[in-house]
């Protein structure tokens, strides 16, 4: 399920293209939440900053798609 993620000014939230929310201060909580939800880590994406959108920092993007792909390996 294609799923958009941003900063915000209270964390993290993640737009699912079903129109469910899940917002998270904490990444890692995202992370659990969006696989919970069904979400694959190759159906995330995090904008792009010449957008002028609100975008994850590169380790961000990477701690959460890594924290998403060990729990897809882990089911």
């Amino acid at each position: 399920m294609k799923t958009d993620v941003r900063l915000t000014d209270a964390g993290f939230v993640a737009k699912m293209e079903d129109g469910r929310w899940i917002e998270r201060f904490d990444l890692l909580d995202l992370a659990h939440e969006l696989h919970a939800a069904g979400v694959a880590s190759d159906d995330v994406s995090c904008g792009d900053w010449r957008k002028g959108e609100h975008v994850l920092m590169s380790g961000q993007q990477v701690a959460l798609k890594f924290e998403l792909r060990r729990l897809e390996a882990r089911a």
